[in-house]
């Protein structure tokens, strides 16, 4: 089963897990990002999508969810790999995104140290 991605400029490509490595291993240049973690976090990227029942993935989507982890995890590689979705906004738009990294973080950390409220069922045998 191939993934393909769908690009901004409407092309399409075949899923590279190699590329989605590297563009995680530059975000964490010389950031606490390592080479294992970059590997599981694209690992763990293609076998959600491949969990999905749609192959045409946006790329957008895929930055989304590397993002998602990287907010988490060091603030700095979270906005240099968000920089490459910036377009046209400049200055202004990565300082909303500074901005968003965050409230993505405190809103991370209160869900990661808090209880919810009503107790979860558990899954079916």
């Amino acid at each position: 089963m191939d993934i393909r991605v769908l690009k901004a400029d409407g092309r399409s490509e075949p899923f590279n897990w190699g590329k989605l490595y590297r563009s995680i291993m530059i975000a964490g240049t010389k950031r606490p990002i390592s080479s294992d973690w970059a590997e599981a976090t694209a690992i763990r990227i293609e076998n959600e999508l491949l969990s999905h029942d749609a192959f045409d993935v946006d790329s957008k989507q895929i930055a989304d969810m590397v993002m998602e982890r990287l907010v988490t995890l060091d603030e700095v590689a979270y906005v240099r790999y968000a920089s490459s979705y910036f377009g046209e906004g400049g200055i202004p738009e990565m300082l909303e995104t500074i901005s968003e990294s965050r409230l993505r973080r405190e809103r991370t950390e209160i869900e990661r140290t808090t209880l919810p409220l009503v107790p979860e069922e558990p899954e079916d045998p």
